[in-house]
């Protein structure tokens, strides 16, 4: 990948946090079909989730509400 590539990628802000956004529901819905936990930041410091903490999340599995 060349310097231009990825200063294209990176200028498009609403690709790339789109692709952020899916990358951490899936990453959430792994851990929760594993039954782990989630590491987070709140500002100050990491913390773990446990995920019956989090609100209902759809997986692929299931249809959109």
């Amino acid at each position: 990948m060349s310097k231009r590539d990825l200063s294209e990628i990176l200028s498009n802000v609403d690709a790339l946090d789109e692709t952020v956004r899916q990358a951490v529901q899936e990453a959430i819905e792994e851990n929760l079909r594993k039954g782990n936990k989630v590491a987070a930041w709140d500002g100050n410091r990491v913390v773990v989730i446990d995920l019956s903490e989090l609100p209902s999340i759809r997986t692929e599995d299931e249809p959109n509400q």
